[in-house]
């Protein structure tokens, strides 16, 4: 019996995978969507009868496929591991060989019937006859290394978490000075220029008053004016709708800032009565709603957006729908946007999980979904 275990982040591949290689006798397949997840599967698997091989994709998002072949390869040095590509691209390749890929398979649309061929092939050419972790070291030196990697991505998680809170506090701390510093400055100004045209209003009329009425209207209208970008610069670092009335009536309130700004019919699905979110975790969810707000207006051109939010069993679901233009989500996997990079990093750092679904003409869809009270924050 073969055990194929696939480190996939495409639920769609993960599924035709599993009904391809269902029906081929001697063999089964797992999936996984993070590296840690399919380390423990393949820590778990020690001793047991069988083969096991590895396939790992080359252009998931947030997976550096070689790397990836790397780490899996320290780890566990007997186990095979192939590379899965969509396309031959030679330079993913050469870097997956030479990181320990004995090979690689192609998925994906006009591939998948070829994909047992290709494995029993494979399976033959690397006579896969030996069971794994024949020394009795080479099993408590894997282990390990695997406990050394997920103290390592606890400290990475730990790290990430305390440098999302201390950016949150430092644009918190940065939008109270600009309101009370600057706010009041521009305040007394405004006052000193009402007093100035009640006093001109007592003179005699002629071109000197009439001069200086005209430029203290302009400085008016330009104080006006600094005020209003102070207070959108306050709400865009910290804004107060969030703290003081909760996720809801901010998530409401910023769906419809958008409706005015972008011209853009929004339906919201919202829950009638505030809901128990810890902070954090709702200072991460608006925030990655921001930025989904913000890659609509910048790339999709949709007309409509439907946003979801609710709370069942204590996981806080978003769900942001649009009409616009969509995309390849294989282009994900190539994308370096910081936006992008970090929506994901807010969903894991309050161990929730973020999909994004989209079809080039079809709109895109993105789902967050996160405990409403992680365990760290109670």
């Amino acid at each position: 019996m073969t055990r194929v275990l696939y480190l996939t982040q495409s639920k769609e591949r993960a599924e035709k995978a599993g009904a391809v290689l269902s029906r081929q006798a001697e063999v089964t397949i797992d999936c996984a969507s993070t590296l840690e997840e399919l380390l423990a599967m393949l820590s778990s698997d020690q001793g047991s009868a069988g083969r096991v091989l590895v396939l790992i994709d080359l252009d998931s998002p947030d997976l550096a496929g070689p790397n990836l072949v790397g780490t899996v390869k320290l780890c566990f040095p007997d186990v095979p591991v192939l590379a899965a590509l969509r396309k031959e691209e030679l330079s993913s390749i050469a870097e997956a060989s030479r990181t320990g890929a004995l090979g690689f398979v192609m998925v994906g649309d006009g591939y998948w019937a070829d994909l047992p061929a290709a494995f029993e092939e494979f399976m033959r050419r690397c006579k896969l006859e030996q069971p794994r972790f024949e020394e009795a070291n080479a099993s408590e030196h894997c282990a390990s290394l695997l406990n050394e990697l997920k103290a390592a991505c606890a400290r990475s998680k730990a790290l990430s978490q305390q440098l999302v809170k201390l950016r949150e506090e430092e644009s918190a701390r940065i939008a109270r000075e600009l309101h009370d510093q600057l706010g009041q400055a521009l305040t007394g100004l405004k006052l000193d220029v009402a007093w100035m045209q009640r006093r001109l209003a007592r003179l005699p009329e002629n071109p000197v008053t009439a001069g200086m009425q005209s430029r203290l209207k302009l400085m008016e209208e330009s104080i006006d004016g600094t005020i209003a970008i102070t207070r959108k610069i306050c709400s865009e670092l910290r804004p107060g709708v969030l703290d003081d009335l909760g996720l809801v009536a901010a998530i409401d309130w910023q769906a419809n800032e958008f409706k005015k700004r972008a011209s853009v019919d929004i339906l919201l699905l919202l829950p009638e009565r505030e809901l128990a979110v810890a902070p954090a975790t709702a200072t991460a969810v608006f925030r990655i709603f921001q930025e989904i707000l913000t890659n609509i207006a910048r790339h999709a051109n949709a007309r409509h957006v439907e946003v979801k939010l609710e709370e069942s069993n204590g996981i806080l679901h978003l769900k942001v729908k649009d009409d616009g233009r969509g995309f390849d989500e294989s282009a994900l996997a190539a994308a370096q946007s910081l936006g992008l990079l970090g929506m994901r990093e807010r969903a894991q750092s309050c161990g929730g999980t973020l999909r994004i679904q989209s079809k080039s003409g079809r709109g895109t869809t993105v789902e967050l979904s996160v405990p409403a009270n992680p365990p760290s924050a109670v």
